[in-house]
């Protein structure tokens, strides 16, 4: 991992502009990253530079997003606690259960 004085928003964008010359600017069509503000900073700059670049959010962790909020409503925290307990009993049977113990 970077050392926190690296994960700036000025950083990761010098970060990903190199990257983006070395490969040629023209060829890069997309950036995809997660919706963290210092991410959305460098969408920004990225995009001032680049402004036919397509700026796409992960799917993945907007899901990711959705389902924590989600889940603290009271009504589902129960469910979703429930479910966990019995996902990790049938993991330790799964994994165990060819095993000689």
């Amino acid at each position: 991992m970077w050392p926190e004085q690296r994960k700036t928003a000025d950083n990761i964008y010098k970060f990903f502009s190199q990257h983006i010359e070395k490969m040629g600017a023209r060829n890069v069509v997309a950036f995809v990253s997660d919706t963290e503000p210092t991410m959305q900073a460098v969408w920004d700059r990225l995009h001032e530079k680049y402004p036919w670049l397509l700026i796409i959010p992960c799917a993945a962790h907007c899901f990711d997003l959705l389902f924590k909020d989600t889940i603290r409503h009271p009504a589902l925290a129960a469910a979703h606690r429930a479910h966990i307990r019995r996902q990790k009993h049938v993991c330790f049977v799964v994994f165990w259960g060819e095993q000689e113990i």
